[in-house]
């Protein structure tokens, strides 16, 4: 595992939508210090978008999966990849038809894996009073797609609404919503295999009887 990488905490800065970064300590007796913010390099400037609190992880090459979404503009998705080294070494356009809330995502030997869930964006529920602008829509289909991890990315062109999307092989599924995937790997035949904890339905507010 790349030292850099043993030291990091990754959240999601919501103020300036980018990557927010926290170097760690461990210390010998299990306290956890706090060293300051690190922040990721695309070339030689800071990775300006949204970034997930689950990146993967590749212990072989030390290499870091992360992806990012957004409610407001295209691209509603997007994703990386961040060297051994701590830099971003590729990005990739995410083409989805409308945004969504997503949490987790899946890393294997050859590729990430996506979840394009219906926990979908809907600015009405501001209106209505509720806290968080996004309902569990059942009417839409629930979509696992793979992205191969040595695809050539966008670069800089990432940030434009218009650039040309990476390729991504979906799967559909009945509706259901997923926070946290548990594994993923491939098989001897080349399948790829996913766990994760799934909601038939879905809804923010805990104390709703359903």
């Amino acid at each position: 595992m790349a030292p850099w990488l043993q030291r990091m905490l990754q959240e999601a800065d919501s103020t300036t939508n980018a990557a927010a970064c926290m170097q760690l300590r461990v210390l010998c007796n299990g306290v956890v210090e706090t060293v300051g913010r690190l922040t990721l390099k695309d070339g030689n400037a800071a990775y300006p978008g949204p970034f997930t609190a689950h990146p993967k992880l590749d212990p072989k090459t030390g290499e870091m999966f992360f992806f990012g979404y957004s409610f407001d503009a295209k691209p509603y998705f997007r994703a990386g990849m961040v060297a051994a080294s701590g830099e971003v070494s590729r990005q990739w356009v995410i083409d989805v038809p409308y945004p969504v809330m997503a949490h987790d995502c899946g890393m294997t030997e050859k590729y990430a894996v996506l979840l394009h869930l219906p926990l979908c964006f809907d600015p009405k529920q501001l209106a209505m009073g509720d806290n968080l602008p996004v309902v569990f829509k059942p009417n839409k289909r629930a979509r696992i797609g793979l992205l191969c991890r040595d695809m050539p990315g966008c670069g800089c062109d990432v940030e434009n609404p218009n650039a040309k999307p990476a390729p991504v092989q979906w799967f559909e599924l009945p509706a259901f919503f997923a926070f946290h995937t548990a594994n993923a790997w491939e098989d001897e035949d080349g399948r790829v295999h996913l766990v994760l904890c799934t909601y038939p339905k879905f809804d923010f507010d805990f104390e709703k009887k359903h």
